[in-house]
C-alpha cells in the first residue's frame, strides 16, 4: 500500500507452528531502503447491518456464492456458482430476478466464477468451465461472449477473474490454468 507521504507500507506474515506472526514494514520510495518497523493494530469501524440469502436454488438462495459487484445505483449481483447463474438484488438484499443455468449455450453457465461491472451498467461474468467470458446488460439479458478453451490469444483455460478498468474500460482476465493475465479494450 502507498501512502500519501510517499511511502510503501508492507505487512509480510510469517507462520510459526500454529501462530501468524505479522510484521509491517514502511519504505520510503525514494530510497527504498527499510525504515523502523511498527507494529499496527487498528480496529476496523463496521457495524453489521443485515444479512440475506440461504442454501438452496430457490430465488435468494444460493449454492457457494463466489463473487459480488454493485451498480451505481445500489443494485446488487451475486455469482451464485454453484446454480450456475447470476443473481441480482437491491441494496437491501431484496430479490429482483436471476438468470442462466447450466449448459454452454449462451446465457448458461458452467461455474460462474467472477463477475465484474461496466460504466454503462453492463455485467461481465467469467464463465469458468467454459472458458469463456460473457456480457449482459443489466436485465440479464445476454450481449456478447468471447473466448474458447486454449492457449491462444484470447483463449481461456478456466478464467477465474475478472475486473474493468474504470479509468479506460479495458478489461483484465486472469487465465488461471494459462497462467496469465490477459487485456481486452473496451470494444469487448
Amino acid at each position: 500500500m502507498l501512502e500519501r507521504k510517499g511511502f510503501l507500507i508492507l505487512a509480510i506474515a510469517t507462520l510459526v507452528t500454529s501462530l501468524t506472526a505479522f510484521t509491517i514494514l514502511s519504505i520510503s520510495i525514494d530510497s527504498l531502503l527499510p525504515q523502523k518497523a511498527a507494529a499496527v493494530n487498528e480496529q476496523l469501524n463496521y457495524s453489521f447491518v443485515r444479512k440475506w440469502g440461504s442454501f438452496g436454488t430457490g430465488p435468494g438462495q444460493f449454492n457457494r456464492p463466489h463473487d459480488i459487484a454493485i451498480d451505481n445505483t445500489g443494485n446488487i449481483y451475486v455469482s451464485d456458482r454453484d446454480n450456475n447463474r447470476i443473481q441480482k438484488f437491491t441494496h437491501n438484499g431484496t430479490f429482483i430476478k436471476t438468470w442462466g443455468s447450466k449448459g454452454s449455450a449462451d446465457g448458461q453457465f458452467s461455474i460462474p466464477y467472477s463477475i465484474a461491472l461496466d460504466s454503462s451498467g453492463n455485467l461481465y461474468v467469467a464463465d469458468r468451465e467454459n472458458s469463456r467470458i460473457q456480457k449482459f446488460d443489466e436485465n440479464g439479458k445476454f450481449l456478447a461472449k468471447y473466448g474458447t478453451d486454449g492457449q491462444g490469444n484470447g483463449q481461456f483455460h478456466r478464467p477465474e477473474d475478472i475486473r474493468i478498468d474504470p479509468h479506460t474500460g479495458d478489461i483484465y482476465v486472469t487465465d488461471t490454468y494459462n497462467n496469465r493475465i490477459e487485456r481486452f479494450d473496451k470494444n469487448f
